[in-house]
């Protein structure tokens, strides 16, 4: 058993926590806008829509922009488009944003989905108790959908605050970037 433990764990060491902090951050965000995008169906009007409701709005937007920071950020790094320092600070202040938004975005969907169970008079609008099958039925489809979406937004905060700890510890937890080297610069 101590050895499944040391292999795993020099496994774990060897692969870049960063990257698949960032590929866990853009398919949780993507999942949690995703399952939101398909909680709009046509036939589906009214309050069972998620654009009647700001926090939802917020939170597919805060997934979207967060999936393309991801992307924005991996693409800059692999084709370095950009110089070290500026890239450093797009990736520090971006990261700073996405995190910020990503929480943001999870506490307005939950508050939303709060919003959706509270029961006044026995109901909700997520639990009907006077309605028929079909109100039924549409209550189910969108509530559950606004739940799992709520969810994953919670993982893409949790894995935009783990990479945004790791872009703080790499570039110094005070905020500083990497040096400049100067071949000049010749230590005494």
């Amino acid at each position: 058993m101590a050895e499944i433990a040391e292999a795993v764990k020099n496994t774990a060491a060897d692969l870049e926590a960063e990257p698949v902090l960032r590929f866990a951050e853009f398919a949780t965000s993507l999942l949690s806008w995703a399952i939101m995008s398909a909680a709009r169906r046509g036939g589906y009007d009214g309050v069972y829509e998620y654009d009647n409701y700001t926090p939802l709005t917020f939170l597919m937007a805060m997934g979207i922009l967060q999936c393309l920071f991801v992307v924005g950020v991996g693409a800059a790094q692999r084709a370095q488009v950009l110089e070290a320092p500026l890239l450093d600070k797009v990736e520090l202040f971006g990261s700073l944003g996405c995190c910020a938004g990503a929480a943001l975005g999870f506490v307005a969907g939950a508050a939303a989905s709060t919003v959706l169970h509270d029961e006044f008079g026995g109901s909700s609008l997520c639990a009907p108790q006077g309605g028929g099958k079909n109100q039924k039925d549409k209550a189910a489809y969108f509530c559950g959908r606004v739940d799992a979406s709520v969810a994953f937004a919670f993982f893409a905060a949790v894995a935009a605050v783990a990479s945004t700890y790791l872009v703080l510890k790499q570039r110094g937890l005070h905020g500083g970037f990497r040096p400049e080297s100067d071949p000049d610069d010749v230590a005494p």
